[in-house]
């Protein structure tokens, strides 16, 4: 996840033409949420629908398409989307053969 937000927090500053530390800071507030043992929100929520968290301008590849716009390095996010790709909630019926589509 840190990888991630580094990767995504310099393009985004380049995007939008802000300092990187501001950037980082107000990335560092929103991973605190997830941080926060008080809110329950567990990966089930964040990983159902992978489908369309895959999609061409959504979360991850999204993300990694503006990565890459700016020719910075895509680990963490291609990792995350592999991750992704091989999540399998037999109760999702959205994310049934994720990993099948992916082949």
């Amino acid at each position: 996840m840190d990888q991630v937000y580094q990767e995504t927090n310099k393009a985004l500053s380049l995007k939008h033409h802000c300092i990187l530390e501001e950037q980082t800071r107000f990335s560092e507030q929103a991973k605190r949420k997830y941080q926060d043992y008080a809110i329950i929100d567990d990966v089930r929520r964040h990983a159902n629908d992978p489908i369309r968290k895959l999609g061409s301008d959504d979360h991850l590849i999204g993300a990694a398409r503006l990565v890459q716009l700016y020719h910075l390095p895509v680990a963490g996010i291609s990792t995350a989307i592999a991750a992704a790709l091989h999540y399998d909630n037999p109760e999702d019926a959205l994310c049934s053969g994720t990993l099948n589509l992916a082949t």
